[in-house]
Order: C-alpha cells, then structure tokens, then sequence
C-alpha cells in the first residue's frame, strides 16, 4: 500500500497552530516565541494578516495587529476591549464601529441594574458613562 507522506504546513505557506496563537495572542512566555526573530513574527503577520483579521470578526483584532500597526497607545490609556480602543485610536471600520455602538447599547440596562442594586464602585460607572457617550458620539445616536 502506498504511504502518503503529510506535507509540512509551513511548506504551502500556512501557519501551524502555535504561530497562528501566537499572531493572535502573542507569545506564551517573556523568552519564548514561535518565531526566530520579531522580524520573522512580522513578516508572518503582514502575510497572514487578511486571514487573521477575517477569522477575528468585528470589533476584535489580534496581538499582531497591536504589536506591529496600531502603534503606541497614548499614555495611561485603559480600554475595556478591542473594540472600544479601535474607536478611540481612529482605527475602528464601520463594522468595527457598529459592533461597538451595539455592545454599549447590551450594557447600558445591565449596568443601570447593577448600579441601582449599589455593586457598581463609581469608578466602573464613571467607566461606562465613558464608554457610552464615546459611542453616542462615534456612532451618531
């Protein structure tokens, strides 16, 4: 019986599992990669890119996109999620845009609630009324 040998993924130009994680969560460990060089990651990211942020779906992008496009974020900046830093960044695309605008009109009951029962600090409602009136004013409503 003939033996089919299996092909290396890296061969056709595929990523194998723990490359995709890591472009997609980043490095698993302070001195460890996947990767020989950050410049070889990079390469892999800007080659799988289209891929990989198909895959994510709005509103989410992946550890590469932040390492390697969005730059620095300004000092002390804190997001809630992806989303919300895309928006804040200028980053976000309509999709993006939309699926903010939509998770901020989910939380506004649940953190009304939470806060009339009196277990949401200030601080985390100062948050949210943050995150609500970015996506007012980003999402025209």
């Amino acid at each position: 019986m003939p033996v089919s040998r299996r092909r290396s993924r890296k061969r056709r130009g595929e990523l194998d599992w723990a490359c995709r994680m890591e472009l997609e969560i980043g490095p698993h460990g302070r001195d460890h990669s996947e990767f020989s060089t950050d410049e070889a990651r990079r390469e892999a990211w800007f080659l799988h890119r289209p891929r990989l942020l198909d895959d994510g779906g709005a509103g989410w992008r992946p550890w590469a996109f932040w390492r390697y496009e969005a730059g620095r974020f300004p000092d002390g900046s804190v997001f809630e999620d992806d989303a919300e830093a895309l928006v804040v960044l200028g980053l976000a695309g309509p999709e993006d845009l939309a699926e903010f605008v939509a998770t901020v009109a989910y939380e506004v009951q649940s953190i009304r609630n939470l806060a009339d029962a009196g277990v949401l600090t200030k601080d985390r409602q100062a948050a949210h009324k943050r995150r609500l009136s970015l996506a007012k004013k980003k999402g025209g409503s």
